[in-house]
């Protein structure tokens, strides 16, 4: 079957569909994406800290948390990150 078909599309609309198109893909099958939260270990070599700075953080609430039972916590990777972006020196 030859049913050929061209349309005109702008430069500008199409390089936005493609950009659409790419930012919907890197959301779906981004693998590299870190988790909403983090267990402790992955959150002290994130800031570089130990276990008792890392308490500190906490209790200070500089950074998010989550308690999962009595005594297991998971933390919010972003607020890890927005930490140490608090703490940029320039």
């Amino acid at each position: 079957m030859n049913n050929k078909e061209m349309v005109l599309v702008s430069k500008t609309k199409l390089l936005d569909a493609i950009q659409k198109v790419v930012e919907n893909a890197l959301e779906t099958h981004n693998t590299d994406k870190q988790p909403k939260y983090v267990c402790p270990k992955t959150a002290m070599a994130t800031l570089n800290v130990k276990t008792s700075k890392l308490q500190q953080l906490r209790n200070c609430d500089e950074i998010k948390y989550s308690k999962t039972s009595s005594r297991g916590l998971m933390y919010d990777y972003q607020s890890l990150i927005d930490y140490l972006d608090r703490k940029v020196v320039e």
